[in-house]
């Protein structure tokens, strides 16, 4: 290791590493060309972040914003004149009317020392789903230029590029999470139906039901906060009609109220948080439910330790009768009983019948006062139950 600390870069602080970004743009971007017939894609570009800036066209405190390396921010969309700051669950990327910055994580965290090391990159799957989507969706619009009416030779109107891009970016976000809660979902079940054939559950599975319920309150968060940025969105008419970059980039910028298909786009999605959050909370109710049993089945078991401790207690009260009166017969005093023939099994008669009718009185009188009673005893320690019933 500190063969290691003496290689580092003289003069202090290491160099400061760059960001790995994943690159779409369209052909003739600078040329103002609309036909998006071609695409440049770069899946993995190392870049410091004032040339990602210069590159996008925005300012450096912007890139700064997305930028997943300094810290993990919750999701959030901003609008700007010029490009749309992403910040959607695991997706962080900026978009222009041309250009698609797409940031990476594998390479954020960086150390020179070996010990410290990081996991695989999550958004790699994103990515690569945001590339192939995009191709489709660019391949279907350029088919869509290529039919021409037979009367009048135009063409169908393509969708903007910062649009598609937008659309694949929270397609991806939201699948990701969507995976995730299926995950969860699977392991919910897993540890409820264990938990509901054992008897009593094992600390084991109540640790890991523990962890499986912190995890979806993460997730929770997350999707309720990506659910909360859309919203944010809807509610703002101008940050709608200013999403119309390539229009903008043309100096023909959309009236307040035209957002119509970005209204529809963002909508969808509220929608389908809105059913992924509930999906979460359903989950949370199946776990809060089978906690509630198990307190149940934790406090019959007590009571049933209790009961067992009365009868215990009333036994030995009757039994310590008994012994009384052993006790005083056996007392090296003259009594004259002893010499009778049948005293030894009298006397033993009437301290086993006072023993059990002092056990009986005593069992129905806290039978009565409802210490004990068979109706402690009409939970079964095993309900029928399975996960999603509610």
């Amino acid at each position: 290791m500190l063969k290691q600390l003496r290689d580092l870069p003289r003069g202090g602080a290491p160099p400061k590493p760059a960001i790995y970004v994943g690159w779409v743009e369209k052909k003739d971007c600078e040329g103002g060309d609309e036909s998006m017939t071609g695409l440049d894609i770069v899946p993995d570009i190392p870049m410091a972040r004032p040339d990602l800036a210069k590159r996008l066209g925005v300012p450096v405190q912007e890139v700064r914003l997305v930028d997943p390396s300094l810290q993990d921010h919750m999701p959030t969309i901003f609008v700007r004149p010029n490009a749309i700051l992403l910040r959607f669950g695991k997706v962080n990327a900026i978009i222009t009317h041309c250009k698609l910055a797409v940031f990476k994580r594998h390479a954020m965290k960086y150390s020179y020392l070996p010990s410290l090391k990081y996991g695989a990159d999550p958004a790699e799957a994103v990515l690569a789903g945001v590339e192939m989507t995009l191709k489709s969706s660019l391949d279907e619009d350029v088919a869509e230029r290529d039919d021409y009416d037979e009367s009048g030779g135009q063409t169908t109107a393509t969708r903007p590029f910062e649009f598609l891009c937008l659309e694949v970016c929270m397609s991806e976000a939201l699948k990701s999470y969507v995976e995730d809660v299926q995950h969860l979902k699977v392991a919910v079940d897993s540890h409820l139906k264990q938990q509901n054939d054992q008897a009593m559950p094992s600390l084991e599975t109540l640790q890991e039901l523990t962890q499986v319920k912190t995890e979806l309150a993460n997730v929770e968060r997350f999707i309720r906060a990506m659910k909360g940025a859309v919203e944010n969105v809807l509610r703002e008419d101008e940050d709608m009609a200013a999403m119309y970059l390539s229009e903008t980039a043309i100096n023909q910028p959309r009236a307040k109220s035209a957002h119509q298909e970005v209204e529809i786009l963002f909508e969808i999605y509220q929608g389908s948080l809105e059913e992924l959050t509930s999906d979460v909370q359903k989950m949370k109710k199946d776990i809060d439910y089978s906690e509630e049993m198990m307190k149940v089945r934790l406090d019959m078991t007590r009571n049933e330790i209790m009961q067992l401790e009365l009868r215990i207690s009333i036994m030995s009260v009757s039994l310590a009768l008994a012994a009384v009166g052993t006790g005083a017969f056996g007392m090296n005093l003259t009594s004259h009983i002893e010499e009778h023939p049948y005293a030894f099994y009298t006397v033993s008669a009437a301290f086993a019948c006072t023993s059990a009718f002092s056990y009986v009185l005593l069992t129905f009188l806290c039978k009565r006062r409802g210490l004990l009673g068979r109706a402690l005893r009409l939970w079964t320690p095993k309900p029928s139950w399975s996960p999603g019933m509610f």
